[in-house]
């Protein structure tokens, strides 16, 4: 298994609604033969940064 750990940080602009630039991605990816799973959670630490969990 491998697991990959991104820290993310979008634009300014787009912090509030980077999920919504990302679901087609994410669903995408999602349904990959082999993905166990693919989430992107918000830093509660600095609310501007988004970890990938896949």
């Amino acid at each position: 298994m491998i697991l990959i750990n991104v820290r993310f940080k979008p634009l300014d602009e787009h912090v509030e609604n980077f999920r919504e630039h990302v679901a087609e991605f994410t669903e995408a990816t999602r349904k990959e033969p082999g993905c166990l799973w693919f989430d992107w959670f918000r830093n509660t630490d600095d609310p501007s940064e988004y970890i990938l969990i896949e």
